[in-house]
């Protein structure tokens, strides 16, 4: 999933379902997309 940008991706994701893109608002609401390390 290298080549996916998360935040391009959740507001095309966020366009189709309410509308309209608002992924930098709900990022600046409650925080952004952020990189895991899973062991």
């Amino acid at each position: 999933f290298a080549d996916i940008d998360p935040a391009a991706k959740a507001d095309e994701i966020y366009e189709f379902l309410v509308g309209q893109g608002v992924y930098a608002r709900m990022a600046a609401d409650y925080g952004g997309f952020q990189a895991l390390t899973l062991e």
